[in-house]
């Protein structure tokens, strides 16, 4: 279902570019997705993020509205004094950004504490995991800055369609942030060391029932990864 919205420029904001202009009157959007939804939702296709508004000037937006999913409750693996450690379910955001405002993480926390536990490291919406969350500014910053100093491991797991040519392997290569429309996307490059390493816990190479399901008729393997780097949320570019 799409849904349109107008907005009226007012004259007190008349000379801003659109983009300024848009990311403030649509708070819950970061600046990136607005400069998407000017180039694939605004019907005034000829405006572009640089065009500056002027008073009276109605934007039109459509866009196609897609429900959030409702996550299931949080579940605490530990909790004391300075550590609340829970494990997020996949599809849930940990903050708030685009359309996935409603149902996060922070926002179950801040229902449930009354001092609400700061996340201390990232964790993408789509994964699930360990999240581990510091009860005060000293616990939040202690926590981020081992993360930081590498103090702090991540491992991962993952079910992976096809099988490389060596049961583990490291994959060294600089990260950085992209240089497209989208600048949270990460790109391999000149950027900070990253080192990610593989290594194949259990395979399966019996015939899938579905030949849709996989390649070759052959069900996908699964993989570890031990992931070393100061930027922890690059690996998948890897």
């Amino acid at each position: 279902m799409r849904r349109s919205i107008s907005i009226t420029v007012a004259p007190e904001d008349a000379g801003q570019r659109l983009d300024t202009y848009l990311q403030r009157r649509l708070r819950a959007f970061s600046r990136a997705r607005i400069q998407e939804m000017i180039a694939d939702d605004l019907t005034q296709k000829q405006l572009k993020a640089s065009s500056l508004v002027r008073a009276g000037l109605v934007l039109e937006l459509s866009r196609e509205e897609h429900e959030e999913p409702r996550p299931p409750l949080l579940r605490v693996i530990h909790e004391d004094d300075a550590v609340l450690v829970i494990d997020k379910p996949g599809d849930l955001a940990v903050h708030p950004a685009g359309r996935y405002y409603r149902y996060t993480v922070t926002g179950a926390l801040t229902a449930t504490y009354a001092n609400r536990p700061d996340p201390a490291h990232r964790l993408d919406r789509e994964t699930s995991g360990i999240l581990i969350c510091g009860r005060g500014r000293a616990a939040t910053a202690a926590l981020k800055a081992d993360f930081a100093a590498g103090r702090i491991q991540k491992s991962y797991l993952a079910i992976v369609d096809g099988w490389p040519p060596r049961p583990a392997f490291d994959v060294s290569l600089p990260l950085q942030l992209g240089t497209g429309r989208v600048r949270v996307r990460m790109e391999v490059g000149s950027g900070k060391a990253a080192v990610t390493a593989p290594a194949m816990l259990a395979e399966d190479r019996s015939p899938a029932p579905d030949p849709r399901a996989s390649r070759g008729g052959e069900t996908p393997s699964g993989w570890g990864q031990d992931l070393w780097t100061r930027r922890d949320h690059l690996h998948p570019l890897h």
